[in-house]
């Protein structure tokens, strides 16, 4: 009778064997003997060991549950915050026209699910860009005197093919979320159908090889089956885990098969630890975040594994996971950081800003020197990035007051001096009417001084309104120039020397095009030079000659000039020389020298204007923490700009000398 209980026996080994191998199923005359072998080992066993068999079916079952809970226990503080602070980094150094091309590109694409991460990205980047254009177009506004309620912006055709876009990708999203939802509720009525056909196992009659075939199969579509509402997802899997756990005790499957089964879900459960390993070494953190929730997912479809594995396995699963949400949490409390620094340079600044528009200034200098403070501000305002977003729009409307109070009171005080200014225009514009009366005069000894005259008493009146400004200011040039031009002209037709320079510009063209270069380029450089010098001593020519002459001249050297591989410094310094010369020999050379120095130290002003706003403003973020490449760019931009101001006063130094002589 033993024997035949250990025959009974390994027919069932091997019919179980067979079953988890997919070979040829068990016969029916192998199933009768598997039949009765278990009654028999059943009917032998202690109740202590059935139930510790039932229980550790249980226990894996439920252990699995509470593996998956503590999986999805990812705290809702991040994932907010990764849907707050996924800004279009990637997106935000292109154009507006390229964003609207590349959300086109997209919508191309059928598969929604692919598209709309991107979608969203460029969508924020494109308004990023719009919202500052109309701010700083705002403030240019605003600056220039004008009430804030004539403010129009209009919008380009780029905003508006954008707009367009935007309607194709929303009517696109909308149905993409009611078909999600659809298949979802769909997804939750198969789910419970399986769970209701593994319910149904339990009232067959027991066939043992086909019974378990159609528990694993059932099995498998429950994992093809998508996702389900999150709502309801809890109640299914509780649900699905008591039907399991019933099959299991009802089943009652040999231990050799059930050994089989949970080796099987320890491979799947180590192959998932080693993948969530991986991730602990990706450089993307959203990215490797969002997989590891897909291997959650595989986690909890997995089955239970051998009791004396499962804290192991389980610990080392956790261990990856626990690595892998510190490195997030980690990567937002970074962004948070950085935003809570950005938020402190902006508090300074809205505290500067106040404080300038509390001092109302009592004069024109008063006020330029406020507003430029202002600008300055604003410009700075823009080199600090985002504070945190529930601060952001806070933080920005007290700035913007802030400044918008300032120039409130700025267009007030010069809609006061209004008047002064239109009375000064009109003495201007008698000026003109008394430089175009004499434009064409003859009489040039006492028109030259009439012009003088003229030119002194537009410098003693003040400003005009800033729409006239330049018309009022070209009108009175222009009539002056007229008057100039007319007498060059004429002493120039009149003098026969004129005829002589020509010819003996002529000649130093043709030496310089007949010029043959040597292998030594300092000594031709010399020669050309000599030529150069040449050419600038010799007086005027015809003026109808002027221009041709001198362009001729121009080609010829230039190259010349470009065989020798004159560096662009050099070429600079040449037609400064050049223009020099031409001052030189110019009837009104001492007016035209002051002009030009005067236009120089202008730029020199205006650039050490800027090195010292770009000096006097680096403190402000010298202990940020992500200012070090704003700072460097600001140092190579003071360091060009000093070079600059050197190569300007080297110029000034040359038309001071040339004025002393």
């Amino acid at each position: 009778m033993e024997d035949k209980i250990l025959k009974d026996s390994e027919d069932l080994s091997q019919g179980s064997e067979m079953l988890n191998s997919n070979d040829t199923p068990i016969s029916e005359e192998k199933l009768s003997a598997a039949d009765l072998l278990l009654k028999k080992i059943a009917e032998k066993r202690e109740n202590k060991e059935v139930s510790e068999k039932k229980e550790e079916v249980l226990m894996s079952e439920i252990t699995t549950q509470s593996e998956n809970n503590q999986l999805n226990d990812i705290p809702e503080e991040l994932e907010e915050a990764e849907e707050e602070t996924s800004e279009s980094y990637d997106f935000i150094e292109f154009s507006r026209e390229v964003l609207a091309e590349k959300l086109k590109d997209l919508l191309e694409n059928p598969n929604f699910n692919e598209i709309k991460e991107n979608a969203e990205r460029i969508k924020m980047a494109f308004y990023k860009k719009l919202n500052f254009e109309i701010s700083e177009a705002k403030a240019k506004f605003l600056s220039e005197g004008n009430a804030e309620e004539n403010f129009q912006y209009e919008e380009d055709s780029t905003a508006i093919k954008f707009k367009e876009l935007l309607t194709v990708y929303k009517t696109k999203k909308a149905n993409w979320t009611e078909n999600t939802e659809k298949n979802k509720t769909k997804n939750l009525a198969e789910k419970y159908k399986i769970i209701e056909e593994i319910k149904d196992l339990i009232n067959k009659p027991e066939n043992f090889d086909q019974t378990f075939n159609e528990f694993k199969e059932l099995q498998k579509r429950w994992r093809e089956i998508g996702q389900v509402p999150q709502n309801e997802m809890k109640n299914m899997w509780d649900t699905y885990n008591a039907q399991i756990e019933n099959f299991y005790n009802y089943i009652n499957i040999n231990k050799e098969l059930r050994d089989l089964d949970l080796k099987k879900n320890l491979e799947i459960k180590i192959h998932l630890c080693e993948k969530a390993e991986m991730l602990t070494l990706e450089d993307g953190i959203v990215k490797a975040f969002k997989q590891l929730q897909e291997l959650h997912e595989q986690w909890r479809e997995a089955g239970p594994v051998p009791r004396e594995k499962k804290d192991e396995i389980w610990e080392r699963f956790k261990s990856a996971t626990v690595v892998i949400n510190k490195k997030h949490q980690d990567h937002f409390d970074e962004l948070k950081n950085e935003q809570e620094t950005n938020l402190v340079a902006k508090q300074t600044l809205c505290e500067k800003a106040e404080e300038l528009a509390e001092h109302i200034p009592t004069n024109h200098k008063e006020w330029k020197e406020s507003g430029d403070k202002v600008v300055e501000l604003q410009q700075l305002w823009k080199a600090v990035g985002y504070a945190p977003k529930k601060y952001n729009q806070e933080i920005y409307e007290r700035f913007r007051k802030a400044c918008d109070k300032f120039f409130t009171a700025k267009r007030e005080y010069y809609a006061e001096d209004n008047e002064e200014k239109n009375n000064n225009l009109q003495l201007k514009t008698d000026l003109c009417l008394q430089a175009e009366s004499h434009k064409d005069s003859t009489d040039w000894k006492k028109d030259t001084e009439l012009y003088k005259k003229l030119q002194e008493d537009w410098k003693k009146i003040g400003s005009v309104p800033s729409k006239y400004s330049d018309a009022i200011w070209h009108r009175f040039r222009k009539a002056c120039n007229a008057f100039f031009e007319h007498k060059e002209s004429f002493f120039k037709s009149k003098d026969s020397e004129e005829e002589l320079n020509l010819a003996k510009k002529n000649e130093i063209i043709k030496k310089i095009n007949e010029f043959e270069f040597t292998d030594f380029n300092t000594d031709d450089m010399a020669k050309l030079r000599d030529l150069q010098n040449e050419w600038t001593e010799i007086g005027f020519v015809p003026f109808d000659q002027k221009d041709k002459i001198y362009k001729e001249y121009r080609q010829a050297l230039d190259l010349k000039f470009e065989k020798l591989n004159v560096d662009k410094k050099g070429k600079t310094e040449n037609k400064f020389k050049e223009r020099l010369a031409g001052i030189k020999n110019s009837g009104n050379s001492k007016e035209l020298v002051v002009n030009e120095v005067d236009k120089l130290r202008m730029k020199i002003e205006k650039i050490n204007a800027d090195i010292n706003l770009w000096e006097n403003n680096l403190g402000f973020f010298a202990n940020t923490k992500n200012a070090e490449v704003m700072i460097k760019d600001f140092k190579l931009k003071i360091e060009k700009s000093k070079e600059y101001v050197l190569d300007l006063k080297n110029q000034i130094k040359l038309l001071l000398e040339h004025e002393e002589k």
